[in-house]
């Protein structure tokens, strides 16, 4: 990228050349046809001669120019290609970047999916964990009293290591 004062004296350089351009063909063909006119009514050799080696000189400038024309036309030409070549690679690019970032999305929405699905699942399992152990708890507890009011009643622990109370 160009800085601004710089593209601003590219676009002025740009018009003093065309203006450098068109003046001096009008002034050179203007000028060729003066002298043509005079070469045409003077009488003497020499004149004649001046006259030729003007208009010859009058018409290498405007060759000149021409191929300068031309090739400046040429290079705008590959310049402009190198630009749209560059513009198709960046269209592909900014396509590749947008599947990347659609496989991306997807990606994400469905590590969300997942991650609500192992939360919400874990969530079962601790609730079914916490009422399994709560229901242990209340049977330690219950089997803890029994025990207890055993021992009130007079039950020896001889009695209970040979009964079991659960088979």
């Amino acid at each position: 990228m160009r800085p601004d004062n710089t593209k601003d004296s590219t676009d002025k350089d740009k018009v003093a050349i065309r203006w450098i351009k068109d003046i001096i063909s009008w002034v050179i063909a203007v000028g060729g046809l003066v002298v043509g006119i005079i070469g045409l009514v003077s009488k003497s050799d020499f004149e004649k001669k001046v006259v030729y080696t003007v208009i010859i000189i009058d018409s290498l400038i405007l060759i000149g120019l021409g191929i300068y024309m031309a090739i400046a036309y040429y290079d705008k030409r590959l310049i402009i290609k190198e630009k749209d070549n560059n513009i198709l690679k960046c269209k592909h690019e900014l396509e590749e970047l947008e599947i990347n970032h659609s496989e991306q999305t997807r990606a994400y929405l469905l590590l969300g999916a997942n991650c609500n699905y192992m939360v919400s699942t874990l969530q079962k399992f601790l609730n079914r964990l916490y009422d399994l152990t709560q229901r242990s708890l209340d049977g330690t507890d219950s089997i803890k009293k029994q025990e207890s009011d055993m021992r009130d009643h007079g039950y020896s622990e001889k009695w209970h290591d040979n009964h079991d109370l659960f088979a």
